[in-house]
């Protein structure tokens, strides 16, 4: 390269990341959170203008050797300025952006916390007991006129191990938990602190790293430092499976995937996706001609036909319950073949080598990996297979539903007596009878947690578990944007 074209390339260099600082400073008085990305960015930006600052001092040798292009001396000399220049104003300006934060979580801290450290453990409140715990489930409280919601976490014994001082709280996954406190969002550790401040309107749990939040009605994922990996400007979007995310294009139907940087890793070019499952996500090409297909991670598509669009959302086990239209729900393989034919009027996934179908409405049993009817279909409504047993419905002849648990064999194990209930989780199930309130049973359907009434409940999860549709009910699949 001629050696005042290097001097020049420096120069030019220098103004360059002199207007981007400008616009950045302008971006950081103007959106406070963008301190956050700016406090990330300007140690590389240092790194960069010394790089500058060196290459301007190869230059002015450069040029002072050569005897015919002595032309390159001031513009080396004026690159070599600048990059100082700019390394005193990125330092100053990164420390400036840690200032802002700091300053903006002291003043959120003395907003939230405080308050919250003033619930106290009256009422139907147990008080906290100071222990060590891997397992835990949302404990929600409220007064008998069902006011004044306080929400902690309880262990396996009943104990409260992280303090009711919450106005709402989510499981636990990857160590963190979103809870809520004055009207905002934030993410708790096992010890009950806040170790991302609430300051989201909404936020979902954590999965692949990353957790979906919302500000001023936008959606944004950010990462467990509490930074944005994609900012809050999307208006649809869910939360991420096996590391990416589904993510409409503001402004169009245009829909793809994102990684957990925030890139696209397969573009938005499809009308409509489901989350990714066992590699393999179902994505709508075209609603006209009911076009759809599979793609896997690496963006590869394949079409599938004869398949309708009312198919299931996720592989489980190698299997995806799929609808053939004029026909009914069957199952699919990881080729796009049905394998079980299409002649339920309903299918739900397989768990432990089961899966619950309808023969109608609300007549449902349970199939095996063959299509064969392992377990009659005369349920009202049940749930898949969950630590050995399942959780099933059922109408007496007054219309009264009542909840029981069978087992691989279609018997009760556990009668059909409950209000409500969830399936097992960590040897435990939620229950619900009439009149005494939500409590948890094990799996002789004995109560190791005796059930009250003006409290509310989540399933047991241990505290860095990992988010797995496949081991989540119906509740647990719902994110924030749904």
């Amino acid at each position: 390269m001629r050696k005042s074209r290097f001097a020049s390339v420096c120069l030019y260099v220098s103004l360059i990341t002199l207007v981007i600082n400008i616009l950045l400073i302008i971006v950081m008085f103007i959106t406070s959170y963008n301190a956050r990305f700016i406090s990330r960015i300007y140690q590389p930006l240092v790194y960069l203008h010394i790089a500058i600052f060196i290459a301007s001092i190869v230059s002015i040798i450069r040029v002072a050797a050569s005897k015919k292009q002595l032309k390159g001396m001031a513009k080396s000399i004026v690159g070599m300025v600048l990059s100082i220049v700019m390394i005193v104003a990125v330092y100053v300006q990164g420390v400036f952006a840690e200032l802002v934060i700091s300053s903006e979580d002291a003043l959120i801290k003395a907003m939230f916390l405080t308050e919250g450290q003033l619930a106290t453990t009256d009422g139907n409140v147990p008080k906290y007991a100071e222990k060590d715990f891997d397992v835990v489930a949302v404990a929600k409280y409220y007064n008998e006129d069902g006011t004044g919601k306080k929400v902690g976490y309880i262990d396996k014994t009943g104990d409260l191990v992280i303090e009711a001082k919450f106005e709402d709280a989510k499981d636990f996954y990857e160590g963190l938990a979103p809870a809520k406190l004055n009207g905002k969002w934030g993410y708790i550790d096992k010890t009950g602190e806040f170790v991302i401040l609430p300051r989201f309107d909404n936020a979902d749990i954590f999965s692949s790293g990353a957790a979906l939040v919302e500000v001023d009605g936008q959606l944004g994922f950010i990462d467990k430092n509490g930074d944005y990996i994609y900012e809050p400007v999307l208006e649809k979007a869910v939360r991420f499976r096996e590391g990416l995310a589904p993510v409409h294009v503001p402004g169009t139907t245009d829909v793809g995937f994102i990684d957990t940087t925030g890139k696209f890793v397969i573009e938005p070019i499809y009308l409509g996706v489901n989350y990714f499952s066992e590699g393999l996500a179902f994505v709508l090409v075209d609603l006209d001609e009911q076009i759809i297909g599979l793609v896997d991670r690496e963006g590869n598509y394949k079409q599938l036909t004869d398949i309708g669009i009312s198919s299931g959302y996720f592989f489980s086990e190698g299997l995806l319950a799929a609808s053939k239209p004029s026909e009914g729900m069957g199952y699919i393989d990881k080729t796009g073949e049905f394998v079980i034919d299409p002649v339920y009027f309903s299918a739900d996934r397989f768990s432990e080598g089961l899966a619950a179908v309808g023969v109608e409405l609300f007549k449902k049993g349970y199939i095996d990996k063959n299509g064969n009817m392992v377990i009659e279909p005369v349920f009202h409504d049940c749930e898949p297979f969950s630590e050995g047993l399942a959780l099933v419905e059922i109408k007496d002849d007054s219309g009264e539903r009542f909840y029981g648990y069978i087992d691989k064999t279609g018997n009760f194990v556990i009668e059909p007596k409950f209000a409500n209930a969830r399936s097992f989780s960590e040897g435990l199930a939620l229950v619900r009878e009439y009149d005494k309130g939500y409590g948890f049973i094990d799996k002789t359907g004995n109560y190791v947690i005796e059930p009250e009434e003006d409290v509310e409940y989540g399933r047991f999860h241990k505290v860095d578990g990992v988010y797995n549709d496949a081991k989540a009910d119906t509740l647990e699949r719902k994110d924030i944007y749904k």
